[in-house]
């Protein structure tokens, strides 16, 4: 498990993106959100995010995140015919005394610049341990047994996120759903894992 400090403050590259009523009732209908609901201006931010969190981090800290919060401000609401441009900044890397916690900082402007959306991301993950190593694979049978517990809308998306073969876009053009809706039942699927998860003695915070 390894981090690259020397990414941290770097940015990485803009992402644009057209906000259309199409997306907008999409993400309402998948969240039972109204439609234009703030939590909207989210969906924007997730390939900027994604890729700062990649640049810092190795892929196998991936499976070590135990823990996720944002807290977000919306400077005005995200509305269709908007496109809008969002980048991402590893801010901080915190050691902690079980793990890591990285921060990032995404940011959302409209065509002129101004700001739309910030958001603030904190992960963390623990450190490999002797006795993680042993539990490792009993873990990574019960995640298989559950995955297959999931209804299946939720199973096929998050199996097809997962392999890292797909985009957002192409998996909702495999699965014939809006790709709010894919993101959606990717969280959903992982949500629901990590509480039976817990239920089965594994910790997370």
């Amino acid at each position: 498990m390894s981090f690259d400090v020397e990414a941290v403050g770097r940015s990485g590259d803009e992402y644009p993106y057209a906000v259309t009523e199409e997306a907008l009732r999409a993400y309402a209908e998948a969240t039972d959100d109204v439609v234009g609901g703030p939590v909207f201006a989210v969906l924007p931010t997730w390939e900027a995010a994604g890729d700062a969190g990649r640049s810092v981090a190795s892929e196998d800290v991936r499976p070590r995140i135990v823990h996720y919060e944002q807290d977000l401000l919306l400077h005005r609401p995200l509305v269709a015919g908007m496109n809008v441009r969002t980048r991402a900044t590893p801010v901080a890397l915190l050691g902690r005394p079980n793990g890591t916690t990285l921060v990032t900082h995404t940011e959302t402007r409209d065509e002129a610049g101004e700001q739309a959306f910030d958001q603030i991301e904190r992960v963390a993950s623990r450190d490999r341990s002797q006795e993680d190593a042993v539990t490792d694979e009993e873990l990574q049978q019960n995640v298989t047994r559950l995955i297959g517990t999931l209804p299946h809308k939720l199973r096929d998306a998050l199996l097809l996120a997962g392999t890292g073969e797909h985009t957002y876009e192409q998996i909702s053009l495999i699965l014939g759903a809006p790709v709010g809706t894919v993101k959606w039942r990717v969280s959903e699927a992982r949500r629901v894992l990590k509480r039976k998860l817990t239920a089965l003695g594994y910790a997370y915070e």
